[in-house]
C-alpha cells in the first residue's frame, strides 16, 4: 500500500471510531423505561434550596450592563485630569558603539541563517515519489 491509502484508511478509521463513541455516549445515558413507577426522586437538600434562593435573589436585581465609560458619561461624571511635569532631560544618547546590542543583533542574524539553512535541507532531503509504470502506458 502507498502512504497516501495508509493516510486514507487511517483517517477513515479515525472517523468511525469518532462517530462509534459519540453513539455510545448518548446510548449509555439514555432511559429506556425500567424504573419503577414508585420510584420518586430524593427531596431536595438545604444545600440546593438555599443556592435556589441565592439564584433567585440574584436574578431579581437589575443587572446594568453598559461599559463604565458609557455608564460615567450617563451620570454625568467627567474627571479632570492633571498635567503632569514633563521629564526634565532625556538621556543622552551615547556617540560611542554599543557592543552588547551589536552581539545580540549579530546572534539573532546567524540564528536566522541556521534555520533557513537547516529548512532548506529538509526539503532538498525529501524524495519525490515516483510510480514507475509500464513503456507506453
Amino acid at each position: 500500500m502507498s502512504p497516501a491509502s495508509y493516510k486514507k484508511v487511517f483517517a477513515t478509521a479515525l472517523a468511525a471510531a469518532a462517530l462509534a463513541s459519540g453513539l455510545a455516549v448518548s446510548g449509555a445515558s439514555a432511559h429506556y423505561g425500567n424504573e419503577s413507577p414508585e420510584a420518586v426522586p430524593p427531596p431536595p437538600s438545604l444545600m440546593a434550596a438555599s443556592a435556589a434562593e441565592e439564584y433567585e435573589q440574584l436574578r431579581s436585581q437589575y443587572q446594568d450592563l453598559r461599559s463604565p465609560d458609557t455608564r460615567d458619561q450617563a451620570d454625568g461624571y467627567a474627571p479632570t485630569l492633571a498635567s503632569q511635569p514633563a521629564a526634565a532631560a532625556a538621556a543622552a544618547p551615547s556617540d560611542g558603539f554599543d557592543v552588547p546590542s551589536a552581539a545580540i543583533g549579530a546572534a539573532a542574524g546567524a540564528g536566522l541563517v541556521i534555520l533557513a539553512l537547516a529548512a532548506a535541507a529538509l526539503v532538498r532531503r525529501r524524495p519525490v515519489a515516483r510510480e514507475q509504470g509500464a513503456i507506453g502506458a
